[in-house]
């Protein structure tokens, strides 16, 4: 949902024409910044860095209900925690963030699924791709892990099975 609204400002104020990127998620749900509050790995990170790499500042109310702007000169602390661990220092009721031009028009995008025995393999060569970080910007590879049944039976949780306890 956080791309499409992204995409949806971008062609309503700069129109097609102008090709702008946003260093933004890999995943829709938690819109645009959620993953910068939490690092951020995204389809740009090549180019742009991660997503908490390109938050300008925040506005923030913190625990005893203050209000306060937040960057790299004003709470500079703060400012570096939010850049990563944000969910646990406040509520962001605004924010500005680096917009730039577009390094490329088109890219692929592919999603690949391995079950578990074959993961030592893939994540070897996940990292000789990544060269120790010396990949070019262009690739970029990370991982997510699911148990889904549709995949592999044998690979479940057994989270279902446990009883919640009261706190």
């Amino acid at each position: 949902m956080g791309k499409l609204l992204v995409r949806s400002f971008f062609s309503l104020y700069f129109g097609h024409s102008h090709s702008k990127r946003l260093a933004t998620g890999a995943c829709d749900c938690v819109g645009m910044l959620g993953p910068g509050l939490g690092g951020g790995f995204g389809r740009y990170q090549g180019y742009f860095g991660l997503v908490t790499d390109n938050i300008i500042n925040l506005k923030v109310v913190i625990a005893d209900g203050s209000i306060l702007n937040v960057s790299a000169t004003s709470y500079p602390d703060l400012f570096w925690g939010m850049r990563g661990a944000g969910h646990n220092f406040g509520i962001v009721t605004q924010f500005n963030y680096r917009i730039h031009d577009a390094p490329v028009e088109d890219w692929t995008l592919n999603e690949l699924v391995f079950t578990q025995d074959k993961l030592e393999v893939l994540f070897d060569h996940m990292n000789m791709l990544g060269a120790n970080g010396k990949q070019d910007v262009r690739l970029v590879s990370y991982a997510l892990f699911a148990l889904d049944p549709a995949i592999s039976t044998t690979e479940v949780s057994n989270s279902s099975q446990t009883v919640d306890r009261p706190y």
